[in-house]
């Protein structure tokens, strides 16, 4: 299997290896575009629609031209269609680049399913019009990983202002209260989550409410949804181990089947 490719939206296929970008592009020294990543499994990219109508929306909301989805489709099935077995699909639209890569999905993923995830709760400062987009301009996700990776965590978890959660750097927050889910509503301050709209439209007693990190630790379960990921339950909190999660088994076959992933 290839490291990964690039399939453009005129259709050229290269691998990763091969100039794409020019040093100077936006989209490098600025980060200026948006992007989505997806899980592909059984030879399909799982929530593509989903994905795609957040790119427009991020474009939308990063003040970039309007997004040709049919292109980005397009480019997305040959990506796939160059691919045997799972991998994460990546578009990526930016004010001088537009392309589809595809490549192997890393280690950490299986891990995370399987064993869950330590996290910490980190402070978000004021809200940036960028929170809503899945913006290219990921420094502070990447700041607050390397902070969690110190403090001897595998994730993070915003909170914002008056103590309120909000969402990991590349995650959405579920939690547990009995048998019902329950997650903190879109807004401008989180990036609307494919998965976890997928699961709410699966699970049978979903609820969107604000959250704080008090909810967390007295909930029956925590988990971080992504759309590689998937599911990775938090059994760790800002170093306080979080009690079994009854419903674990059967949130990870309502995010399967969210998903359109076969277990």
């Amino acid at each position: 299997m290839p490291a990964g490719l690039v399939v453009t939206l005129d259709g050229d296929v290269r691998g990763l290896d091969e100039p794409l970008v020019r040093v100077t592009d936006p989209v490098l020294t600025h980060g200026d575009g948006v992007f989505e990543t997806t899980l592909v499994h059984g030879g399909r990219a799982c929530l593509l629609e989903a994905h795609l109508s957040r790119l427009a929306d991020s474009a939308r909301i990063a003040a970039l031209p309007a997004v040709d989805l049919a292109l980005f489709r397009a480019a997305a099935s040959t990506a796939v269609s160059r691919w045997a077995g799972d991998a994460v699909l990546r578009l990526v639209y930016g004010r001088g680049a537009a392309f589809a890569a595809i490549s192997p999905v890393p280690d950490r993923v299986a891990a995370a399913r399987r064993d869950g995830v330590a996290a910490v709760t980190l402070d978000r400062g004021p809200n940036d019009p960028l929170h809503a987009a899945k913006s290219l301009s990921y420094a502070g996700n990447a700041a607050a990983l390397r902070e969690a990776a110190r403090r001897g965590a595998g994730d993070a978890i915003y909170v914002g202002a008056g103590g309120l959660v909000l969402e990991g750097p590349r995650s959405s927050v579920v939690i547990a209260e009995g048998e019902t889910l329950v997650s903190p509503p879109a807004t401008p301050a989180i990036l609307p989550g494919t998965t976890v709209r997928a699961l709410f439209r699966t699970a049978p007693r979903v609820v969107y409410r604000p959250l704080t990190v008090a909810d967390l630790f007295a909930a029956q379960g925590v988990w971080l949804l992504s759309a590689v990921t998937l599911a990775a339950r938090v059994h760790t909190l800002d170093g306080v181990a979080l009690p079994p999660a009854p419903l674990a088994a059967q949130l990870a076959e309502w995010v399967d089947t969210a998903v359109g992933r076969e277990s």
